[in-house]
């Protein structure tokens, strides 16, 4: 995992396109979800467990017939310390199950858990566009 302290104008339009080519298919990424890795700071490790978890998540979702659609990004802040965001498609009607799910799937990748290590909410903020 390589670090910097800001995304490239590249990466950027990247994150773009893949949130724009999720639309187009149909699965709009109309989630936003957050979770802290403090304490797991191994890089390796970090990636490890992102890919576990989206594993997890591929699953379900996939038992259901739903594509996982996601983008994200490592942020290490100076309140919350290492953490993930992802922008992800998940159906209305599913996110009351994903939400049960996620304490036991970062049990099961080894993440530190508590009720503050993860949210996800409604990201519209982002449809309202920057003002």
């Amino acid at each position: 995992m390589t670090t910097s302290e800001y995304i490239t104008l590249a990466q950027a339009e990247n994150l773009l396109a893949g949130a724009g080519f999720a639309d187009i298919l149909g699965y709009p990424l109309n989630r936003h979800l957050e979770i802290s890795f403090e304490g797991m700071e191994t890089p390796g490790r970090l990636n490890d467990a992102k890919t576990a978890f989206m594993r997890y998540l591929r699953d379900f979702l996939s038992y259901t017939r739903i594509r996982l659609f996601y983008i994200f990004v490592w942020e290490r802040g100076y309140v919350k310390g290492l953490h993930l965001h992802i922008l992800i498609h998940i159906p209305s009607e599913l996110l009351p199950a994903v939400k049960r799910h996620i304490p036991n799937w970062l049990k099961a990748i080894g993440a530190t858990y508590d009720e503050s290590g993860w949210e996800i909410k409604d990201p519209t903020r982002y449809r309202e566009g920057v003002n």
